[in-house]
C-alpha cells in the first residue's frame, strides 16, 4: 500500500511490507506539472490557467496526491454554485 504518512502505519504492518522507501515531495517545477496535468480537461478561464504558477509556489510541502484531491475540489466547486 501507499502512504503520505508513514509514520502514522503501525509498525507491526511495517514489519509485514516487503520494502518501504521515501519518494521525495514534487518540485516547484514538478507541482506545476501535475496542476497542469489534473486540469488538462476542465474549462478554465484565461485568469486561471494564469494563476497554476501561483497555485504551485503555494502548494509546497503537497504530496501529488494532495494536489490532485485539491484539482478535484476546485473542479467541483462550479457544480455546488
Amino acid at each position: 500500500g501507499a502512504t503520505n504518512r508513514p509514520y502514522d502505519v503501525d509498525p507491526a504492518i511495517l514489519r509485514r511490507l516487503p520494502r518501504s522507501f521515501e519518494i521525495p515531495l514534487p518540485s516547484l517545477q514538478s507541482r506545476l506539472q501535475l496542476l497542469t496535468l489534473f486540469l488538462e480537461r476542465q474549462d478554465m478561464t484565461p485568469a486561471a490557467k494564469a494563476f497554476l504558477p501561483t497555485l504551485a509556489r503555494r502548494t509546497e510541502g503537497y504530496s501529488g496526491s494532495d494536489l490532485k484531491e485539491v484539482c478535484r475540489a476546485a473542479a467541483w466547486e462550479p457544480v455546488r454554485e
